[in-house]
């Protein structure tokens, strides 16, 4: 077949504002993890002062047990030290000889802990410590082949085969005859991308695959994946290979999350797997960060005892989970059959599955508060939100000297009834209470949840960060 008979249609691009427009009020973006990991770190260190926190990057935890009540955890520095892969741009990695381990074998040193958070991924060490914790589900998804590649110009490449479709960072190719593929763009300036090809079984990947060599040769792999893609132009000589491997999407999620005594949980990929299938395992696991971080505040700060804290937890973050896991399943298998992927009809499934039923604009117990002109929200406490300001002076003394004994921070803001996002989001009720991740704990017409106006520091803490709902 020639080039020239090569046509667009033959495969789909999506830009993920594409999926997003008229759902969301926020824009999607894509953050590359190296990057995102290195954000974190320096909001770390730029902490506040009265902010305790020692970091241990670049160990690993070899060995968690009980003593006491809490945990004993040994830790292991790893060959890399504390160097971290952003430092130095996606290409490469920084020096930094400071972290280095000391001759004569790795250091290890024992920290004791109140609390143990396992996100150490797919093969979780403190998943083992949690009893009833073992993975379980459907298991693997196919086999997939991962290829990270250099190619200057392969932005304007992809333009002009895309031409009549918004600017994504993600491309998807489906021939006739063969397997979903796409291409996503890594760093634009650098012009790095990564593609990878999904396969119904490994019986369906071609066979040098399966051996671990083959799929280490990254000049191969790239191969297959411009032969998957088949664009209407060669890549050509520019396109340089760095990177392949050769893997299994899973869909599995652990029996159990939490434990109670010594006090544990578990959060991203130590807790579930999902098939890659539009960044939902990265976006459910800064979920899970987003529902733990405000609960280790709690306990740290004295707001909530760690049963309490925890409670919830499991049950709110595995219906995410199962959310995602739904689409990425069902979306998966439309893939194999058609490849195709169109705007206009998978938006609202795809908005559906990582936000869950708030993107219809109501605000509900348990779920995200949609976006509402005038509502700030209080990131490291509690927020009262209320229709009105009559409303808001006959409740909000009540709710600030609640929040005075607990010793939480606090914010009330009054929003307008005749917005049309605050007649949508509120409907019959005039009251909402939201914690630190903006999850709506209480809805009311007019009254705050029982025990926050006369009950003691810990009922009144229960009562407005622990979501009931009806």
């Amino acid at each position: 077949e020639r080039d020239s008979d090569k046509q667009a249609p033959r495969s789909t691009a999506v830009g993920l504002q594409a999926l997003s427009e008229g759902l969301s009020k926020e824009s999607h973006g894509w953050v590359q993890q190296p990057l995102y990991e290195a954000a974190l770190r320096s909001h770390v260190a730029s902490a506040p002062r009265e902010c305790e926190l020692t970091t241990h990057y670049g160990w690993n935890v070899v060995d968690a047990t009980e003593t006491d009540g809490e945990w004993s955890v040994v830790l292991e520095q790893t060959e890399r030290g504390g160097r971290h892969y952003a430092e130095g741009g996606l290409d490469g990695l920084a020096t930094d000889d400071t972290a280095a381990p000391k001759a004569g074998g790795r250091v290890r040193q024992t920290v004791l802990a109140r609390v143990l958070v396992g996100c150490d991924g797919g093969r979780s060490s403190v998943r083992r410590r949690v009893p009833g914790a073992d993975l379980c589900g459907q298991g693997g998804l196919g086999a997939s082949l991962t290829v990270v590649f250099r190619r200057p110009g392969m932005e304007a490449l992809l333009r002009r085969q895309f031409a009549g479709t918004p600017p994504g960072v993600a491309y998807c190719f489906k021939k006739e005859g063969g397997w979903p593929a796409s291409v996503w763009q890594l760093d634009g300036a650098a012009e790095l991308y990564f593609g990878f090809v999904s396969y119904p079984s490994v019986s369906d990947a071609p066979a040098w695959l399966s051996d671990g060599a083959g799929a280490a040769d990254a000049a191969k792999a790239l191969e297959a994946l411009e032969a998957a893609c088949d664009c209407a132009e060669p890549w050509g000589p520019d396109a340089e290979a760095r990177d392949s491997w050769f893997w299994t999407p899973y869909s599995l999620c652990a029996g159990k999350w939490t434990l109670q005594r010594p006090s544990a949980a578990l959060a991203g990929d130590a807790a579930h797997l999902l098939s890659p299938v539009g960044g939902f395992g990265m976006n459910v696991g800064v979920g899970d960060a987003a529902s733990l971080g405000w609960r280790l505040a709690a306990i740290l700060n004295g707001w909530l005892a760690p049963d309490a804290a925890f409670s919830g937890y499991e049950a709110e973050r595995r219906e995410a989970w199962a959310r995602c896991n739904d689409y990425v399943v069902s979306e998966r298998a439309r893939l194999m059959s058609s490849g195709s992927r169109d705007a206009g009809g998978r938006g609202g499934a795809y908005e559906t599955a990582l936000l869950g039923a708030c993107v219809d604009g109501r605000a509900r117990v348990g779920l995200r508060l949609p976006s509402l002109p005038g509502a700030l929200l209080e990131a490291r406490g509690v927020t009262l939100v209320v229709v009105g300001d009559d409303l808001a002076a006959a409740v909000e003394p009540a709710f600030r000297a609640a929040c005075d004994r607990i010793g939480i921070p606090c914010r009330a803001c009054s929003v307008d009834g005749a917005e049309a996002a605050v007649a949508a989001a509120f409907g019959d009720h005039r009251l909402a209470i939201c914690r630190p991740d903006a999850v709506v704990t209480h809805l009311s017409a007019a009254s705050l949840p029982d025990g926050v106006a006369d009950g003691g520091s810990s009922v009144a803490a229960e009562a407005l960060l622990l979501s009931r709902r009806p």
